[in-house]
């Protein structure tokens, strides 16, 4: 029974082993190389080039001859080198919170950033790494593949989410419908209260016939001298700004924010992100054709007018 149960361990250690050494890093080449001032053994673990403190290393472009770190030092977070299931990663979806995104897809390799607008990088046995980008309140917005050489393309179920439209204008809606939800559980949490505290008063009432003797009270009298109260003119209502087609051509790409400003006033609307490039920031404008236009700028400069 003993050698029985021990040739039963040996193969289940045999069957898992292979799953093991499967997700186990592995340093397939080194190599010493100038970085900077220093001279440094790199290491080529799934397929792409490492420092001695874990921080990617770019090999030399074409016709180049200089070695280039990622990022200085203790920018990134780094976890381990364990090799990433590329096909775990068509798993995500639009504004996966961090937890889920780890519960579908592991610990990253790296991560860089730790507020709402972090970066979390997964690496493939085949040096494809996967860049998942949270935006807005820390939710998933973004996830894409990037191949050595750095070519890159979406992951498809979060393209298929998209589909076709643009993640600035998904987030400002986003917000719009959290604010208005806000806005209407406040007003439901109003409406509780004061229904509450009717139902109060309406009990603190005694009802007349009730057997007990009702006491009769006197109203107190209050002279209350009259104040002249000057006459409120009613308010007018505000005018939404309209902006003319000539106006809103006059607006150029490279322009800056206080020009466009300057030229057609307030927008109705406007929203701002800040992302990795810069802060984003959408305008929006009311045409006098009944169109609306909308003027995206990046760090304070036109880089789209529609």
């Amino acid at each position: 029974m003993h050698r029985l149960n021990a040739g039963v361990r040996l193969c289940a250690w045999l069957a898992i082993c292979p799953l093991i050494l499967a997700q186990a890093p592995r340093v397939t080449e080194t190599k010493w190389v100038g970085l900077g001032n220093d001279k440094q053994l790199l290491r080529k673990i799934n397929g792409r080039w490492w420092s001695q403190d874990n921080r990617e290393v770019y090999p030399p472009s074409k016709g180049g001859i200089f070695w280039e770190l990622d990022s200085k030092p203790g920018v990134c977070q780094f976890f381990h080198h364990r090799p990433f299931q590329l096909e775990r990663a068509e798993s995500l979806r639009l504004w996966m919170t961090k937890d889920e995104v780890e519960a579908a897809l592991g610990q990253p390799n790296r991560i860089f950033g730790t507020d709402g607008h972090a970066f979390w990088y997964y690496y493939a046995s085949n040096g494809t790494k996967l860049h998942v980008r949270f935006m807005d309140d820390g939710v998933l917005g973004e996830a894409r593949y990037y191949a050595i050489g750095e070519k890159n393309w979406p992951v498809a179920s979060i393209e298929r989410e998209l589909n076709g439209r643009d993640i600035y204008k998904l987030l400002q809606e986003r917000a719009e419908k959290k604010s208005e939800e806000w806005l209407a559980k406040k007003r439901e949490e109003n409406r509780i209260d004061q229904a509450a505290r009717s139902e109060a008063l309406r009990r603190s009432v005694r009802p007349a016939g009730s057997g007990a003797r009702s006491r009769v009270v006197q109203p107190s009298v209050v002279v209350v001298d009259p104040v002249p109260v000057p006459r409120a003119e009613p308010e007018q209502p505000a005018q939404k700004r309209v902006v003319s087609a000539e106006a809103l051509a006059a607006v150029t790409l490279g322009a800056t924010r206080d020009n466009v400003l300057s030229r057609l006033g307030e927008p109705n609307s406007r929203f701002a992100i800040t992302g990795d490039e810069g802060v984003r920031e959408s305008f929006t404008y009311d045409l006098d054709s009944g169109e609306t236009a909308v003027i995206r700028l990046l760090d304070g400069k036109v880089v789209k007018v529609r």
